[in-house]
C-alpha cells in the first residue's frame, strides 16, 4: 500500500506537537453536488484528527499546517475528541 498522504509521518509529528493526539486519517470524500458540476460529484480529501481534549485554536492551526504539508491537495481538517 503506497502512503500516498505521507500518513505515517505526519502521524508522528501530530503525536510530537499536538496536546492529547489519539489518532489521524486522511482519505477522499465524495458525495452529490448540486454546483452544476459536470458528473454530479463533489470530490474532497479530507484529513481527521482525533484528540483526548478539544484543542484551542492555536493547536489546530498547528495540526493544520503540518498536514497541509504531505497533502497539499486538502480540502478540508476535521477535528474530533474522544
Amino acid at each position: 500500500i503506497t502512503d500516498a498522504y505521507g500518513v505515517a509521518e505526519t502521524t508522528r509529528e501530530l503525536a510530537a506537537v499536538v496536546p492529547g493526539f489519539e489518532d489521524y486519517t486522511v482519505g477522499v470524500e465524495t458525495s452529490l453536488a448540486n454546483d452544476g458540476s459536470q458528473d454530479g460529484t463533489k470530490r474532497e480529501v479530507v484529513a481527521r484528527v482525533t484528540t483526548k481534549t478539544k484543542l484551542d485554536s492555536r493547536d489546530r492551526e498547528t495540526a493544520k499546517r503540518l498536514i497541509s504539508l504531505n497533502v497539499p491537495e486538502l480540502d478540508r481538517v476535521e477535528f474530533a475528541t474522544e
